[in-house]
């Protein structure tokens, strides 16, 4: 049983290792980072002793344990601005014509300003996230009688609260600046008229109460040494979700998703029976399918990178009007997320009243598949040489030669895929402390069972789709 169980697993780290996260991403309006509280490991240290008492006939309880999270990414996030920005250039330079039509990364009329403007920005995306968390459960086993079946089961809701600090930590740099408005990047790229994926300075956060979780579990003992454990939960969404509003919003949770989910535990001992202290392997993994949902989201055209940022043209035939890009190529799509996965495997050292761990950590998710939830039928192009002509073949740093005739932007034309959230695999070490109160051993002191926990991760995205981040959390719990 041990070893199935094991090899089992094992083949889930290896294929999502394999399915998701190896390549990298560019010119993305939109990001999924980690929930802080999405930790398997976290939520379970000491948990699963307090959960799952090894004796099978231990009487029905309650069970509570309430954790804090603190998560931030490190300060310097090159690869992770990449993301949002172009392949190997976390600054972008912003000439106009008079300037250079070949040395740039963006043509500055674009972004309406002077054609003699010459500067440049750069990005650098970071984010702090603070959680708490409730984790309650009640054994239902006295409901049950001697049924082999039920006596082992339990209900349980779990609360997190979450606090999203957002900051992309926009600079810019003008060597030649404009009369005209706006007068510099910063101003051009969170002007009102933009309407979408605004680059907004400085920090933007959320607060929620993320999901109301409700979860009904059993606990196994297939021989004396095993611990086996799992439960399913199904998931209310309660935060907010991407409106498309500005690049890099805070997103408490997992963005307005309904989710079904599943998760299981196991851990055996590797020293003897007789001695003082106990080793434990253990291996923990937690499924979650998120229910599609529809959002705003902003599109590139295909192989355009950025061009959400070109000015668009309307057909003469309709009128001479001129508009932002984000304000056509931004539409309501149907957004499936399909699965989140988190592994996490390593060893739990217990003496006496102290207890500790170390483990590595998988947690990822694939690129999101999207569907336009509305017929897009547009009479705009990309803007050409003057009101009335389009110019198809432009990109977000060229302006090309004027089309024959009006050509307008169609579905066919956009890119969903930069509109969806890249796929990733983080990689995580971490490990905390522990210290258990028995009720048995203590009794001058407490009539109930106590613990705290105090750990912390260090964590690194396999691709550029997630930050580098660091976090800590402390818990408490108890059984009654």
């Amino acid at each position: 049983m041990k070893l199935k169980l094991s090899v089992f697993l094992l083949i889930n780290i290896f294929l999502i290792n394999k399915l998701s996260g190896l390549d990298s991403h560019y010119s993305k309006s939109v990001a999924f980072i980690r929930p802080a509280y999405a930790n398997v490991s976290a939520n379970r240290a000491v948990w699963q002793e307090f959960m799952y008492p090894k004796e099978e006939n231990s009487p029905a309880r309650k069970s509570f344990q309430v954790i804090g999270f603190y998560q931030k990414t490190l300060d310097t996030q090159s690869d992770f601005a990449e993301y949002f920005l172009l392949k190997n250039k976390p600054t972008l330079t912003v000439k106009g014509d008079t300037v250079s039509t070949i040395d740039r990364d963006i043509r500055a009329e674009w972004l309406s300003l002077d054609t003699n403007f010459n500067g440049s920005f750069s990005i650098n995306p970071t984010q702090e996230q603070y959680a708490l968390t409730l984790d309650f459960k009640k054994d239902l086993g006295d409901l049950f009688g001697d049924i082999s079946l039920l006596k082992n089961i339990w209900l349980g809701v779990y609360l997190p609260i979450v606090r999203v600090k957002n900051n992309l930590n926009l600079t810019q740099s003008t060597t030649q600046a404009s009369s005209t408005s706006p007068t510099d990047i910063k101003t051009s790229l969170a002007r009102d008229t933009l309407t979408y994926n605004k680059f907004i300075t400085g920090e933007k956060t959320s607060t929620d109460l993320s999901e109301i979780r409700l979860k009904i579990g059993t606990k196994f003992f297939p021989n004396s040494d095993l611990d086996l454990s799992a439960h399913s939960f199904f998931s209310l969404p309660l935060s907010n979700k991407s409106n498309g509003q500005t690049l890099f919003q805070p997103i408490s949770g997992f963005n307005r998703h309904f989710m079904i989910g599943s998760s299981v535990g196991l851990q055996f001992p590797v020293n003897s029976k007789d001695a003082n202290y106990s080793l434990k392997l253990f291996l923990d993994a937690e499924h979650m399918y998120l229910v599609s949902n529809n959002q705003y989201r902003t599109f590139d055209l295909k192989n355009k990178p950025l061009s959400r940022f070109l000015l668009l043209n309307q057909d003469s035939t309709y009128g001479q009007k001129q508009v932002f890009g984000p304000t056509i190529l931004t539409r309501r799509a149907k957004i499936e997320p399909n699965s989140v996965g988190e592994i996490s495997l390593g060893a739990r050292y217990k003496n006496k009243s102290i207890a500790a761990e170390l483990g590595y950590n998988l947690w990822g998710h694939g690129t999101e598949e999207l569907e336009l939830v509305d017929t897009f039928t547009t009479n705009y192009g990309i803007a050409g040489s003057s009101l009335t002509n389009s110019a198809s073949a432009s990109d977000i740093n060229t302006l090309a030669s004027d089309d024959s005739s009006f050509t307008a932007i169609t579905a066919s034309d956009l890119d969903l895929k930069s509109g969806s959230a890249g796929s990733v695999v983080t990689h995580k070490i971490q490990g905390s402390i522990s210290f258990v109160f028995n009720k048995q051993k203590n009794k001058n002191f407490l009539d109930k069972n106590l613990f705290m926990n105090f750990g912390g991760f260090y964590e690194l995205p396999q691709n550029n789709a997630a930050p580098k981040q660091w976090g800590i959390w402390a818990k408490l719990g108890a059984d009654f």
